[in-house]
Parts: structure tokens; C-alpha cells; sequence
């Protein structure tokens, strides 16, 4: 996933206009100890006014009882709610899976996988988000994506 996603970091610029703040972006990693921990983590991010956004990447594999739910529910919900509390664009990058073997697959781990990696694609929207924040604050039009992730097109 972080691979997936530091890709997309260094090819900005290769794939929007020079005069884009699409295409000077970068990118600081801060690990968290789990899943959980990305939420708290990411609020001090988006609080700090060092980060224009904030994207969680993890990996939550499904278990013996229903405690990947839960974490699901308040990674993702965490995420959302920091977005809305600080105006810093959040993207969701955390899998839920059930397997080892699905986490690869959609993670770029796995060679020929229809899945791609997840990272890259949060990575992706949240730089589209992050530049049609900005623009929609300074009276522009949101910029038009770039492409669509493969599990998006019809």
C-alpha cells in the first residue's frame, strides 16, 4: 500500500500540467502501531497546518469474531469525521479483508491481480481531493480527474 501510494507522490508531476498543485506534491510517513491507531495519528496531522491532507493506509484481516467490523467502522468513520472537523482532506487507504492473500492481491503484492493497489488509488483521490479543495475555495473549478481507478469504471 505505502509503495502503491509513494508512487503516486513521485509521478505527480509526470501526469499533471507543470502549473498544477497536482504536480508538486509530497509526501511524510508516520507509522502507527495498527489500524486503530491511524485515527489519532491523522487528526494530529490534519491539526498540525503542516499537511494540505492526510491519507490512513492499513490493513484489517477478518478474525474469528466480528472485531474487524468494529475497527472498520471507526477507522473509516474516524477518518470521514477528521476531514469534516479540520477542513484537511482525508483519504481512506485501509483495507478490510478476509485473508492474507486478499490483502496482497490488493495491494500490488500479487503479480497479475485485477485489484491493483489500493494505496495508489487512495493516494490518488485524495491528491484530486486536496487540489479541488483548493480550488473550490479560490471561486475555480474543480480540476477533472486524471483517470479513474480500475474498479471504478463502468
Amino acid at each position: 500500500l505505502l509503495a502503491g501510494a509513494l508512487a503516486v507522490v513521485a509521478n505527480s508531476g509526470d501526469v499533471y500540467a507543470e502549473n498544477s498543485p497536482l504536480a508538486s506534491v509530497e509526501a511524510e510517513v508516520i507509522d502507527a502501531a495498527g489500524a486503530y491507531e491511524v485515527v489519532p495519528l491523522a487528526a494530529a496531522a490534519a491539526r498540525s497546518g503542516r499537511f494540505s491532507g492526510v491519507l490512513g493506509l492499513g490493513c484489517i484481516i477478518k478474525g474469528e469474531t466480528r472485531h474487524d467490523e468494529f475497527l472498520a467502522h471507526a477507522v473509516t468513520s474516524g477518518l470521514a469525521n477528521i476531514s469534516i472537523a479540520t477542513g484537511v482532506p482525508t483519504a481512506l487507504g485501509v483495507l478490510t479483508v478476509n485473508t492474507k492473500r486478499q490483502a496482497l492481491e490488493r495491494s500490488g503484492g500479487r503479480r497479475g491481480s485485477k485489484h491493483g493497489n489500493k494505496g495508489a488509488e487512495a493516494m490518488f483521490a485524495l491528491i484530486h481531493t486536496m487540489a479541488s479543495c483548493a480550488a473550490i475555495a479560490a471561486g475555480q473549478p474543480a480540476p477533472a480527474l486524471a483517470h479513474a481507478a480500475p474498479d471504478k469504471l463502468s
